[in-house]
């Protein structure tokens, strides 16, 4: 999977491949192509870069048999590759529209890959993307859950409100 908004277009993926696969000059497993520059209409530049996989691309079958990821995505600094079937994607983030100025981000990192700033990274990400459009993100958690209440630290949120309930307690008689 390769999230194309992220590539910064340095090519790294493209030379890890030709090397892991020992291509000549002109020959890609994964080919990065440029689209843009072209001025918008706000004035604002659109420039992208979009590694695609050629048919030379073997999957890195011998490095993903050895345990280790496909080239291209070992040496992405942008993070922006990730290899594997889809059941094993580490965790999934979004956002809803809960107002047209306030959106709700949500994540969801499967229990295995907790712990290690996937989640933060994620919120982090998608804060950006959110704001960029000229929206305003929050992120909402229950105090139970303690995990969900650091990534929200740790990416620059602070409570604003809290919740509670509380109910009366029956007397007993003694």
């Amino acid at each position: 999977m390769i999230d194309y908004e992220f590539c910064t277009g340095c090519h790294a993926c493209e030379v890890a491949c030709k090397k892991h696969l020992e291509v000549g000059e002109g020959q890609y497993g994964i080919h990065v192509l440029q689209d843009g520059p072209r001025e918008l209409p706000d004035g604002r530049w659109d420039y992208n870069f979009l590694p695609m996989p050629t048919s030379l691309c073997d999957m890195c079958a011998g490095r993903i048999a050895e345990g280790k990821d496909a080239a291209c995505v070992h040496h992405c600094p942008a993070h922006c590759m990730h290899y594997g079937p889809v059941d094993e994607i580490a965790a999934l983030a979004g956002a809803s529209a809960d107002t047209d100025a306030l959106w709700q981000v949500g994540i969801d990192v499967k229990e295995r890959y907790r712990g290690h700033g996937l989640g933060t990274t994620l919120v982090s990400l998608l804060c950006d993307r959110i704001e960029a459009l000229g929206k305003t993100p929050f992120y909402g958690t229950v105090l139970a859950n303690l995990h969900s209440q650091n990534i929200a630290l740790n990416t620059g949120f602070y409570p604003a409100w809290v919740e509670i309930s509380s109910f009366k307690k029956e007397e007993t008689k003694g």
